[in-house]
């Protein structure tokens, strides 16, 4: 469907204010992909025969579509993107205070709120290692280290040799365990190196999207999106079918994921993104955080019901609207105090600088 006047306008305005229409959508969607990648897709019907090849084969690559690494992967990039792109103009430096503050409150108050709830339901969600929350503390070093990073691009006039570096150290982090087949295999201390060049392949989404007109459109949009569910089915079936784990091909198929999500951001300021998963994207961050706790606490309600197609709905739909009223207590009031403080930490420094001119 076109774009409206008023929806173009729209898209101005979030452009104005560091949004890229349709990046909520690809969460929505990434998250989900986790979910399903821990849960499980729709079950297939019966009829599909597992005493034949062909059926073997079926069940195999339909068991392998829902790659949760691989959708990890893609939120490191749209991070990498958003956190950028205000900056990307001019290179500008942020408020290094308030900036910190922001990205801190928005992800340490919820990931709080949930390892508290995940003690009382009795669901392991330590910190940081072998649980979702080894990819949240990545995020924390890798916001830490962007005001530093943007330095070091402006002195070196690209990201290039910066991504090359973290590509090497990557490697090296892999080389410590070849053999290892889970991407967060490496440690509070490494797993973050491991995945730094699929954050910073974001940044340089982000000062390429400035360069873009709004004119320019992104054909075959539908081939990228098949062609990147089938990266991420191949490393899928790599991981478990083969010797070569997530470590060894996800940080090269965030490379295509890279050049879909900026495929992606381009025709979608053409065409306006679904509204309804616009609005769930809004909370994929409730999503990720607390499917494993909900899931399994309907499941210890409810034990052995979620073989069939209705059991699986009825496990999605509770882990959905448990997620949303998660939101609603905990993600939507941090990010209402994560602008209240950065805007106050600005405030404070604006009437401080005053203060002194006039004196």
């Amino acid at each position: 469907m076109p774009v409206t006047r008023g929806e173009m306008k729209q898209h101005n305005d979030e452009s104005l204010r560091g949004h890229i229409g349709g990046l909520d959508t690809i969460r929505f969607i990434c998250a989900l992909w986790v979910v399903m990648g821990h849960y499980g897709a729709p079950p297939l019907p019966g009829f599909v025969d597992k005493s034949n090849i062909v059926g073997l084969i079926t069940l195999g690559v339909y068991n392998n579509l829902t790659s949760g690494p691989a959708a990890v992967i893609v939120f490191f990039v749209i991070s990498g993107l958003c956190i950028h792109y205000p900056y990307a103009r001019g290179l500008r430096n942020p408020d290094v205070v308030a900036y910190l503050a922001r990205r801190y409150i928005r992800i340490v108050l919820p990931m709080a709120a949930a390892i508290t709830i995940a003690q009382w339901a009795d669901v392991r969600l330590a910190l940081f290692q072998q649980t979702i929350l080894w990819s949240l503390l990545a995020e924390l070093v890798y916001y830490t280290l962007y005001p530093v990073l943007l330095w070091l691009r402006r002195q070196l006039n690209g990201w290039t040799p910066i991504i090359l570096i973290a590509y090497v150290a990557a490697l090296m982090v892999v080389a410590t365990d070849p053999s290892a087949g889970d991407y967060p295999s490496y440690g509070v201390y490494l797993n973050w190196v491991l995945g730094i060049p699929c954050w910073l392949l974001g940044c340089v989404l982000a000062e390429k999207l400035c360069q873009v007109p709004d004119r320019k459109s992104a054909p075959f949009i539908w081939l990228w999106r098949f062609g990147i569910l089938i990266l991420a089915t191949i490393c899928s079936i790599a991981r478990f079918h083969s010797p070569i784990g997530y470590p060894w091909t996800l940080d090269f198929f965030a490379i295509a994921a890279a050049a879909w999500v900026f495929r992606e951001a381009i025709y979608f300021r053409s065409i306006a993104p679904p509204r309804i998963l616009e609005w769930a994207g809004g909370w994929s961050y409730s999503l990720y955080l607390v499917h494993a706790i909900a899931g399994n606490f309907l499941r210890k309600m409810l034990v052995g019901q979620f073989a069939s197609l209705l059991g699986w709905c009825m496990l999605m739909s509770f882990v959905l609207l448990s997620s949303f009223v998660f939101a609603l207590i905990f993600e939507f009031p941090s990010h209402k105090l994560a602008k209240y403080v950065a805007r106050w930490i600005r405030g404070g420094k604006v009437s401080a600088r005053a203060s002194t001119e006039r004196s």
